[in-house]
């Protein structure tokens, strides 16, 4: 059926059924590395290196959450976190 709702060339944030369980798998594997990161931090404060690896994991998902769910400032703060988690791995 049409969606009278949907402009032409729109398509929904999240469409179906598998797009779902693929946007609800990529947060649950950002919140998981982004923990991870934060451990690796608490415990082994000296391998900030792989530290700041796993958060670039984390922000991967999170900017293809943000993209694929058309959330604007959420994809700005995980593009940030990365540039920055880049510039302390090159440093």
């Amino acid at each position: 059926m049409h969606d009278p709702t949907i402009v032409a060339g729109d398509a929904p944030a999240i469409t179906p059924h598998r797009s779902r369980w693929l946007t609800l798998t990529l947060s649950a594997i950002g919140a998981l590395a982004g923990i991870a990161g934060t451990a690796t931090l608490a415990f082994y404060p000296t391998h900030v290196p792989f530290a700041l690896a796993v958060y670039l994991v984390s922000n991967a998902a999170w900017i293809s959450v943000a993209i694929r769910t058309k959330q604007f400032w959420l994809l700005l703060m995980n593009l940030t976190y990365a540039s920055l988690g880049v510039i302390g791995l090159i440093r």
